[in-house]
């Protein structure tokens, strides 16, 4: 596994261990057969999400108020001058 590999692996760990239901995302391109970007992780947390028999709470600056849907984009980055979306997730509407 590349270092890549495990920073998105451990990313999606994390937030699944703060109660978010995580997945991929795929950008697909009207050519057939071609994408247009990815996002690494899509993370969706619903309200009164609770594991208490854990017996730890997710994390402080996770909160999210009472009602509130949480959603989470998140594109995991090995490089640190490049911390930003792909150019697609940017630009393409």
């Amino acid at each position: 596994m590349r270092k890549s590999e495990i920073n998105e692996v451990l990313a999606k760990l994390y937030l699944r261990l703060n109660g978010y239901f995580t997945t991929g995302l795929i950008m697909h391109s009207p050519e057939w057969g071609q994408t247009r970007t990815e996002i690494d992780c899509l993370a969706i947390r619903h309200p009164h999400h609770r594991q208490s028999e854990r017996l730890v709470d997710s994390a402080e600056f996770l909160s999210i108020k009472d009602g509130e849907v949480d959603i989470i984009l998140c594109e995991v980055k090995s490089d640190s001058h490049n911390l930003m979306f792909n150019l697609p997730v940017r630009t393409d509407l």
